[in-house]
Order: C-alpha cells, then structure tokens, then sequence
C-alpha cells in the first residue's frame, strides 16, 4: 500500500479535528432534566382507622399476655 502524502495526512488530521470536536461538543450538551413532582397522597380515614382499630387489638393483646404472666408468675410462688 502506497504511503500517505502530506495532504492527505493534513485532510485526515483535519478530519479527525472536526470529528473530535463535534463528540466534545455533544458530550457538553447537558440534557434538561424533567421535575417530577411525587403526587401528594391525602391519607384516607380509612386508613386511620384500620390503624387504631389494630392498635387497640394490639393493646388488647398485649394486656391480656401480661396479666397471663402475672398469673403464672404469683401461682408458681405459692408452690
């Protein structure tokens, strides 16, 4: 293969020049990010009373495994 001349080494240089430039110039282009606002969520009274109907069960819960314990405790004493 036939070496290069020197216009043909300075077209592709200069070909090489454009091209790196334009990749520089699309990699400074910084894209506009969208804001998406999170969609507010109002809380449902629904929701609410799930939340104390399963808190006083929970209550309810623990109140009678303490005085199980309680019981347990003061019948294993006497013995």
């Amino acid at each position: 293969m036939p070496k290069k001349t020197r216009r043909q080494k300075a077209l592709s240089k200069e070909r090489r020049i454009k091209f790196l430039l334009k990749q520089t110039a699309q990699q400074n282009e910084i894209p506009e990010e969208k804001v998406v606002e999170a969609a507010k969520i109002d809380p449902v009274t629904s929701d609410v009373s799930y939340f104390t109907s399963d808190l006083k069960r929970s209550l309810a819960y623990i109140a009678i495994v303490i005085t199980l314990e309680i019981i347990v405790y003061f019948g294993t004493i006497n013995r």
